[in-house]
Order: C-alpha cells, then structure tokens, then sequence
C-alpha cells in the first residue's frame, strides 16, 4: 500500500507542471458528454476560432512566407495563391492576413484560416478529416497551402509582391 501511495504521489509530482494550452483546455471542458464525431469535430473548431489572438508585431516577425507563386490548383483549375510559410513564433497559428501589392498599386488584404492543400493530380476519397488539421500551422513548422484570389493583372505579367500583414494563433508558451 505505501508503495501504491509514492507512486501516486511521484505521478502527481511529475504531472504537476505540465500546462495545456488554451485550446486543450476548450476542447477538455467541452467534450464531456459528446457522442458523434461530427460534434466533436465542431467543438474543436468552435474551440480553435475562439482561443485565438492577435499575434503582435514582435513574433509577427517570426512567421514568414518561404515560397510559393500565383497560378492555378485544384481539380477545378481554381485561381489563387500556393504558400509555404514558415512558423518560428510560440503559436499555432490559426489565421494569416496576407498584402498583395499588384504593379504600383495599393496593398490589398486577404485573410486565411484554412491552410489547405490540394495536391495536384491526386483525388481524395473517404470520410472528411478532422477540420482542425487544416486550420493551424504549429510552431516550428512549415506548411503549404493555398487560397484563391482572382486576379488577372498577375496572369498578364505585371509585377506583384506579397507580405504578412497579421496574423492570430493560439499561445503555447
């Protein structure tokens, strides 16, 4: 029995400063009693959107588009962007707010929350994934995705950049 007791208290002991996320802690609180996996899909989702904040310019500078280009994806030749951005911030980030700046003009601003991507030539079949998967870019990773933006000017060679210009995520320091 006094051996059960240390165990115990020695698991406890090393437990003890493990911290989750506030993310974790949504999805721990909110799960009881959830049945169906379409639920539980729509709990994480709903816990993903509402724990996130704004990412301050400081570890703003932390994430950073590492390639991609304009052109067309997807089985229905959609119009848009492939990015690959890196995440060197203390967030999973759930949100990036892109400035594309076409020839001279001004900047304009395109949010994504789905960092979705659609490899070419490949057909997904079977039940939809966990939508939270595509929904986050964890620190110390890069992922490609892709969003679509119409615009034409790009297609005729006129001369374009790109930027972050905000983002949110979910602390996890």
């Amino acid at each position: 029995m006094t051996k059960i007791v240390f165990l115990a208290t020695a698991a406890l002991a090393w437990a003890g400063p493990a911290l989750a996320n506030a993310f974790d802690d949504c999805v721990l609180n909110k799960m009881a009693g959830v049945t169906s996996d379409a639920a539980a899909k729509a709990i994480k989702e709903a816990c993903l959107r509402k724990n996130s904040v704004v990412i301050d310019e400081g570890d703003l500078r932390g994430l950073r588009i590492v390639g991609g280009g304009y052109g067309r994806y997807g089985i229905s030749n959609t119009a848009g962007f492939t990015a690959e951005v890196k995440n060197d911030t203390g967030y999973i980030v759930t949100e990036i707010t892109f400035g594309i700046v076409i020839a001279d003009g001004q900047p304009e601003y395109f949010r994504v929350d789905n960092f979705l991507y659609q490899e070419p030539g490949v057909i997904y079949t079977g039940l939809p994934p966990d939508p939270t998967v595509s929904m986050r870019i964890d620190p110390g990773r890069s992922h490609k995705f892709q969003f679509s933006v119409d615009r034409p000017e790009i297609d005729k060679k006129k001369k374009w950049n790109w930027f972050i210009a905000g983002a949110k995520g979910i602390v996890t320091r």
